[in-house]
């Protein structure tokens, strides 16, 4: 468990949002990109309950692979909060209520639902990740600053990490083996031998290269200081 600041997680962000954007767009340059009915069987084998979320999902990603990354920030993001409203159904708690009679569509924000599934069932890692990429003040704030149109520029890299959170939560089960858990879908395996060693050796140099990035950060702030004028 590691739960880093809001500075060393937006450099891992870039580090391995950049990755993975990198390797969905070569993915689709080789082997061309699936349909959306294709995408969404897979995403529904991978534990996606409601269909009708798998279906969004799937074109999210077809976006991507058409380059308008604001059309997925524009699919994803409400998607993500639906989902974390679904798994508090599947929970079985009252958080999730329509006030048909009193206040109409009234819903739980997105804060309030990843409280509860943390609180719950959901891994604090993940729920840390879903918090800084898409609620203030930690991290970019995505959710808000979409959702009032303060946003128009959506990169790749902020368009492949709102996939990542959308799959997490879209393909969450959730299991009792040792009281209520959220699991999320892990990547596939890599067979034995050769390809496992060097995803192991790559892993593990990632992981150094962002902590020495992170360091040197921290060094170069400190040198910067040093010459700032007194006040």
């Amino acid at each position: 468990m590691f739960l880093p600041s809001a500075r060393s997680a937006g450099i891992q962000a870039d580090l391995y949002g950049g990755i993975l954007a990198d390797a969905l767009q070569r993915i689709g340059h080789r082997y061309g990109v699936p349909a959306v009915d294709e995408l969404t069987v897979v995403f529904i084998e991978l534990g996606a309950v409601d269909p009708r979320l798998a279906r969004s999902l799937a074109k999210g990603f077809g976006y991507f692979w058409a380059r308008d990354h604001e059309a997925v920030a524009g699919i994803v993001i409400p998607k993500i909060e639906a989902a974390a409203r679904a798994l508090l159904r599947q929970l079985d708690e009252g958080i999730y209520q329509v006030q048909a009679a009193k206040n109409p569509g009234n819903y739980p924000y997105l804060p309030v639902l990843l409280d509860e599934l943390e609180t719950l069932a959901l891994d604090e890692d993940w729920a840390y990740f879903l918090r800084w990429q898409l609620l203030g003040p930690i991290g970019l704030n995505l959710r808000n600053e979409y959702a009032h149109g303060f946003i128009d520029d959506v990169g790749p890299i902020q368009a492949a990490l709102l996939l990542r959170a959308a799959v997490v939560l879209i393909t969450a089960q959730i299991t009792d083996n040792s009281g209520r858990r959220i699991e999320v879908a892990s990547a596939a395996a890599l067979p034995s031998g050769r390809d496992r060693i060097l995803d192991a050796v790559l892993a593990r140099t990632s992981r150094t290269e962002s902590r020495i990035f992170i360091a040197a950060e921290g060094i170069r702030g400190k040198l910067r200081a040093r010459h700032l004028p007194e006040t």
